[in-house]
């Protein structure tokens, strides 16, 4: 395998990485939301970020079922 193709593997799995921290932190909050515990703190997302980081998780899916996937975003798409 080429060094360019494990650099975007090890990127992809290091964000996935991330993103299960994420999940789990995230069912450890619902379980404070439910236990009435929980202190709220709002904050912006970057959404061109979130969708980029989607299609590269996703990229290998699309390829096995054909798929092209073809995203133009704006640079400042935050929430």
């Amino acid at each position: 395998m080429e060094t360019e193709q494990r650099k975007k593997f090890l990127g992809i799995i290091t964000k996935e990485a991330e993103r299960l921290t994420r999940l789990i932190n995230q069912v450890l909050d619902l379980a404070k939301i439910e236990s009435g515990k929980a202190e709220w703190v709002e904050s912006g997302v970057d959404m061109k970020e979130v969708i980029s980081d989607t299609l590269a998780a996703m990229d290998q899916l699309f390829r096995e079922k054909n798929i092209k996937v073809e995203a133009e975003l704006p640079e400042k798409f935050q929430r």
